[in-house]
């Protein structure tokens, strides 16, 4: 028997900016990551998550 492999839907690409901070120094990087093939991943809106991270590697679950 062959293990299950998940389905990889598509690749996005994404590129991470900043949160706005007045000018000050260093500002806060941040990710806004957005459309409707959320929802066809189940994800609805208001709907709590987890964020699994490790160096150079985040995974969302609901």
């Amino acid at each position: 028997m062959s293990p299950v492999l998940p389905v990889i839907l598509k690749i996005r690409h994404y590129t991470v900016g900043y949160v706005p901070n007045g000018g000050k120094t260093q500002p806060c990087p941040q990710l806004k990551i957005s459309g409707k093939w959320l929802e066809e991943l189940g994800f609805t809106t208001g709907q709590p998550v987890t964020v699994t991270t490790e160096r150079g590697r985040m995974v969302i679950d609901f």
